[in-house]
């Protein structure tokens, strides 16, 4: 049957089934799987086509209003490979549509974009805009090779392209080819590629209109954006014969990351004391050692909330057990070190150490309850796959299935029965110490219904599946209790389990400047929990780097020191007394912004928005925020610009086109554009939004801590002025269920003064005896500071820094102040 004539038959039925303004929901992602492409599905485009190369089968689902699920396959969909990404909620989602038949095309509409499918060959697909506008459309049809698939798509002459997760290489991916493949890239350079994680997931920005492209695979793939034709961006998996595409709307780019994440789940709030200074190395190898680094950070008044440790701590490196000469009080440790308000995060690689025929001494229960379960990849044979790591030769859990996923998740109880916090995924791409740095590609990993798939087409979600295996475990055996897990390798989605950083960073300049582009991408790819080794993991770097890493780092969404065995130390007094007195400072702003950090996290949770953001995300259509890898935002009310030269230099900071705060010099900068920043002892300036109210709190020396003190709000004038405060126990999930408080914060100019209020939602105690409210960029002393019942108010003006401070005392989080000037 022709194509034409098959397509018109299925799209005929589909008509008729439905009529022209169908609102019936697509499919759920599962139940499409199971159903055969000439079911007449209400709700579900399909039909079958004659090509060249066999026959194909095409499936056009409705997950929301901006987001379409597009499948092109060949055979039998029963062998379709459910996803690895999307999140199971989210995947069974549907909404309305509407169908337009044309006599050359067919027109699927939601309200906030279409699709436009052709009825001739060569098969044609188009994204249509909230306005009917092509947005994006194929470059080519869609082809099969080499047993891998390949999809095209034009790109417009000045878009940008951003996404694909963690890679090197700038901001802009525009005229550059990249693999998918996560790899163990140890001492990777500033122009690497592949690295640790593989989210095929591009955002296109033309002109300030967005849309955004998601290919469902975790096979082994390049994604070539415009370097081989600059006019086409192409995606060409090596392994499988089905290309599983979702098509995001925008045209607001922020609209776009939220569809992406939504699609593929949220960042969870992570505990509060997640949010602190982290310390590690590779390795702290004694007991001694570690409570000696812990009692130096509390000593030196160091804020800091986790100690990590490495492999060393470990038996011969096999995970899950403990050196007894190392660390002959673990428990102890754990237990010293939390009431000191220090936790402990311990690394837990996916391998491991394999007794393959023959008994493990004193009975090594990580392989001999896997071995029993048969929870190891085979090899070929019908043996255990074995492959050499840092125990020697060891086995591979089989996270492709659900028992397995169990099985490791109580691996944990006895840490987690010590008083462990949180848990580090490593060299989970998986790596390996073969010639090929991973497992056999042609290895079979087994799942749930009893198929099989290549380790070629799992490489890539084989991390992600041990960082949910990890987190599943966690919220089984502390049931009301957030868990803290850390992954090196990740697939998209994977943000539903770990936070995750950058892998084994140099010190050098060039990575540190790399760190803005390699999380703002992550960031956009709904990767909001991330960071990079401050100082760099591979080699040393002098004072000045290690100082200034540290001060961008505190700025950033996850914050670790980390360094190598072989390399010099990094904790924050190795340079002596002037130096961690800069480090101190910056650790201690952190701790200072965490009111306002974790709310913007708990925005993160909600909405899937970064905390870490591009300024383009925030700025669509500035063509200078678009180009600017040199700054971002934390929020969307902070702007943190870091000199990254050496030397004690000015420099130059390009600003959105909005008013912003040199929060330094206070002095507004109205229109944005470029700003002279002085050389200064700090090398990273903070920008405040005009209109912003920023919440504050005392210094606290961990999250445990109470703050003792004012909670205080810097309000930069400007308009909108708005700013908001979320609290909760910082711990559990009982805000999950109404035990949190938000407080939304609004002030309004008139003609006598200005007007500032909150309103608060949520029966959340909050921790302030009374809040100090302090305007920025007040001319003149107001002549009187009123409550909302018309009560005086202590105040102080500073006529030198033009400040108002205003004294609300109470720990209401609603009132309203007016100032009359």
């Amino acid at each position: 049957m022709l194509f034409r004539e098959v397509l018109l038959c299925a799209f005929g039925a589909l008509l008729a089934a439905c009529g022209s303004s169908a609102k019936t929901p697509a499919l759920p992602v599962a139940a499409a799987a199971k159903a055969t492409a000439t079911e007449k599905r209400v709700g579900e485009i399909s039909g079958s086509l004659a090509l060249d190369d066999g026959e194909v089968h095409l499936r056009l689902s409705v997950l929301a209003a901006d987001t379409l699920r597009l499948r092109l396959f060949r055979g039998p969909e029963r062998n379709i490979v459910g996803s690895f990404a999307v999140d199971p909620a989210r995947g069974a989602a549907s909404a309305p549509y509407m169908l337009e038949d044309a006599p050359n095309s067919v027109t699927l509409r939601t309200a906030a974009l279409g699709v436009r499918i052709d009825k001739t060959p060569p098969f044609h697909v188009a994204l249509l805009d909230e306005r009917g506008q092509v947005s994006n459309e194929q470059a080519g049809p869609v082809s099969w090779q080499a047993g891998g698939v390949r999809s095209s798509w034009q790109l417009a002459p000045d878009a940008r392209v951003f996404g694909l997760g963690d890679k090197a290489r700038g901001l802009d991916r525009r005229g550059q080819s990249f693999e998918l493949w996560n790899t163990d890239a140890y001492g990777w350079k500033p122009d690497a590629d592949p690295l640790y994680k593989s989210i095929p997931f591009v955002l296109l920005l033309d002109h300030g209109r967005a849309n955004g492209l998601f290919f469902d695979s975790p096979a082994r793939a390049q994604v070539d954006v415009g370097k081989t034709d600059a006019q086409i961006l192409s995606y060409s998996s090596a392994v499988g014969d089905s290309l599983d595409l979702y098509l995001l709307a925008g045209p607001d780019p922020k609209h776009v990351v939220s569809a992406f994440s939504a699609l593929t789940g949220r960042t969870p709030l992570p505990p509060r004391w997640a949010l602190g200074y982290h310390q590690s190395r590779y390795s702290y190898l004694t007991e001694k050692e570690a409570r000696s680094v812990a009692a130096r950070l509390r000593s030196d008044a160091i804020p800091s909330d986790a100690l990590w440790l490495d492999i060393d701590y470990q038996l011969g490196n096999a995970p899950f057990t403990v050196d007894p000469q190392a660390y002959p009080n673990l428990p102890g440790m754990v237990g010293d070190l939390e009431r000191a308000g220090l936790r402990v995060v311990l690394i837990t690689d996916p391998h491991i150490k394999s007794y393959q025929g023959q008994k493990a001494p004193s009975g090594y229960a990580p392989y001999d309850t896997g071995a029993a379960g048969d929870h190891f990849l085979h090899d070929p044979s019908g043996g255990f796959l074995e492959a050499k790591v840092w125990p020697g030769a060891s086995v591979f859990p089989e996270f492709t299935l659900s028992r397995t996923r169990t099985w490791w998740g109580d691996l944990y109880r006895d840490f987690v029965k010590q008083g462990v916090a949180g848990f580090w995924n490593d060299m989970n791409e998986p790596a390996s110490f073969d010639e090929t740095k991973t497992l056999p590609v042609a290895a079979q990993h087994r799942l749930d219904d009893g198929a099989t798939l290549t380790h070629g087409f799992v490489h890539n979600a084989y991390g992600s599946l041990n960082a949910q295996a990890t987190f599943e475990g966690l919220s089984r055996l502390r049931p009301n209790e957030r868990p803290f897990v850390l992954t090196r390798a990740a697939y998209a989605g994977t943000q539903r389990f770990a936070a995750t950083w950058t892998g084994d960073n140099s010190a050098t300049r060039e990575h540190l400047a790399l760190t803005i582009a390699q999380l703002a991408n992550l960031g956009v790819s709904g990767y909001a929990f991330a960071g990079a080794d401050v100082g760099g993991f591979v080699g040393c770097p002098d004072q000045e780097l290690l100082v200034e890493w540290t001060e961008l780092g505190a700025l950033q969404p996850f914050f670790r020191n980390h360094s190598g065995k072989d390399t010099c130390r990094r904790e924050p007094w190795v340079h002596g007394p002037v130096s961690e007195a800069r480090i101190r400072k910056a650790i201690e702003r952190r701790y200072r912004l965490l009111p306002y950090l974790y709310t913007v996290f708990e925005e993160a949770s909600r909405t899937g928005l970064p905390v870490l953001r591009p300024l383009w995300l925030e700025y669509p259509g500035d063509a200078a925020s678009e180009r600017n890898a040199n700054s971002y935002l934390l929020g969307a009310d902070l702007l943190v610009a870091p000199k990254l030269v050496a030397g004690n230099v000015a420099y130059v900071v390009q600003l959105p086109p909005s008013g912003w705060y040199d929060t330094v010099s206070e002095a507004l900068i109205a229109k944005g554009g470029p700003v002279s920043v002085g050389a200064s002892n700090d090398s990273v300036r903070l920008f405040a939004r005009a209109g912003a109210i920023i919440p504050k709190q005392p210094l606290i020396q961990h999250t445990d801590q109470a703050p003792t003190g004012a909670l205080e709000l810097d309000l930069w004038p400007g308009e909108p002025c708005t700013g908001n405060l979320y609290l909760d126990d910082g711990r559990s999930l009982d805000y999950q269920r109404g035990a949190f408080r938000r407080v939304s914060y609004a002030c309004r100019a008139h003609d006598a003064g200005i007007d500032i209020s909150a309103q608060s939602t949520g029966p959340f105690t909050t921790w302030w005896p009374s809040t100090e409210l302090v305007l920025h960029d007040v001319r003149r002393a107001p002549s009187s500071v009123v409550d909302g019942r018309g009560a005086a108010l202590r105040h102080d003006y500073d006529a030198k820094r033009r400040r108002t401070v205003v004294h609300l005392p109470g720990s209401s989080a609603d009132w309203s102040v007016r100032l009359v000037f």
